[in-house]
């Protein structure tokens, strides 16, 4: 059942506190002391939806959407947030918790994110707080100064490796398949491993040739199944298991003039890297700086930092290729007509996408500019670049 926010006061709570003291115990000019006073934009009423009318009530949703906002603000994990919630005075302001309150349980967090989700509940509250936020005066109606720039987020799936992401995409192929047919009975010939089981085949891994044998038992099973599940009528979740076996059944490896396979020497573009969660990639942020998952990209208001547009993207997609959604998907009221970012947007094919959308695009240009194919500037800003230190790392200085 939904749990509501209670207004009423008590001795220890902390606006009770200040005033005792004549002086306040957080910043008015802080993000805690900001969401303390928001209450009119994040309201339980968004989120009632999600929950059923009868039971034992839950934590105000409007508490836990704060805490979602504070913990990407902080930078804590689940358990970290519920120990800000029972031990920062900041945290306590920005919830509405009294001193005498411990918040919530970590474990809370999990379950809400898993409501939004469910109740498809986390873009259409997004569109209704920023619209309070607008009408409430702190966002300008022309939101027409933006920053564009990307974070990554960790995917959930753990990484694999071919073999693993052969036998589980089989595995699972296999069991969505059976609770309408057999699908190892319709095969040509019988498969070579049982993938039945989640732990891996017992071989020598230390013997190349051991490995290489397994990695052909694999193929020779993957591909068998696909040709045999391409003459059947397959539901859409069964023909989106069957690209993913096809995908990754093929992708690390190489055909040798024998007709066996090999393991292939380097990264297949866009590789699948869990069949768990196989939209997820590897990304980078630097050169020296690899993760797994995926990047947000955010649209963000320049004067009150209000996030305006979110898109979200496998790890590997390159920031530019972004930009355009960003823009698009904002209702045209909101659109921006100057957007600020970092070089990552400079490209010459974004900046032509910009130039379509009349939008001032003010960022570096990449220093390599022939692998950009960068068109000349219009109404851009331009830049000159001088070597910095003895290291030749180029800064970018505006003109």
């Amino acid at each position: 059942m939904l749990g509501r926010k209670k207004d009423q006061l008590k001795f220890t709570d902390i606006d009770t506190l200040q005033t005792w003291e004549q002086k306040p115990i957080v910043p008015k000019d802080s993000i805690y002391y900001g969401l303390s006073q928001a209450n009119e934009i994040f309201k339980d009423e968004l989120f009632a939806d999600a929950y059923s009318f009868s039971g034992r009530p839950s934590i105000p949703p409007s508490r836990l959407i704060k805490v979602l906002l504070l913990q990407f603000y902080d930078k804590v994990s689940d358990r970290e947030a519920e120990n800000r919630a029972r031990y920062d005075l900041r945290w306590k302001m920005a919830l509405g918790i009294s001193i005498a309150e411990s918040g919530f349980n970590y474990s809370a967090l999990s379950r809400f994110r898993a409501r939004l989700l469910l109740h498809q509940k986390e873009r259409t509250d997004f569109e209704e707080i920023l619209e309070a936020a607008i009408a409430k005066g702190l966002l300008p109606g022309n939101c027409a100064k933006q920053i564009m720039d990307s974070t990554y987020v960790l995917g959930a799936g753990a990484l694999q490796d071919t073999y693993t992401l052969i036998r589980m995409a089989v595995r699972k192929l296999l069991k969505t398949t059976s609770k309408r047919l057999d699908l190892t009975l319709l095969l040509p010939k019988p498969l070579n491993l049982d993938y039945q089981s989640r732990t891996k085949p017992k071989i020598n891994w230390e013997d190349p040739a051991e490995r290489n044998k397994l990695l052909n038992e694999l193929c020779q099973d993957a591909l068998q199944i696909v040709e045999t599940a391409d003459k059947l009528k397959l539901t859409p979740k069964e023909q989106e298991l069957r690209d993913i076996l096809a995908t990754v059944a093929i992708q690390d490896i190489e055909q040798q003039k024998d007709g066996t396979v090999k393991m292939k020497q380097g990264v297949a573009k866009d590789r699948i890297i869990s069949a768990n969660d196989p939209e997820m990639r590897h990304g980078r942020k630097s050169t020296s700086r690899r993760f797994d998952g995926y990047k947000t990209h955010t649209a963000m208001e320049i004067d009150n930092n209000f996030i305006t547009e979110i898109e979200v993207t496998p790890g590997n997609i390159h920031d530019s290729q972004a930009a355009a959604a960003l823009v698009d998907e904002q209702p045209e009221e909101r659109k921006p007509d100057t957007v600020l970012c970092d070089m990552a947007y400079g490209t010459g094919q974004n900046r032509e996408e910009m130039e379509k959308r009349q939008v001032e695009l003010i960022c570096p240009v990449p220093a390599d500019l022939g692998r950009y194919q960068v068109s000349p500037p219009s109404s851009h800003i331009g830049l000159v670049c001088s070597k910095r230190g003895n290291r030749g790392k180029q800064k970018g200085k505006y003109l």
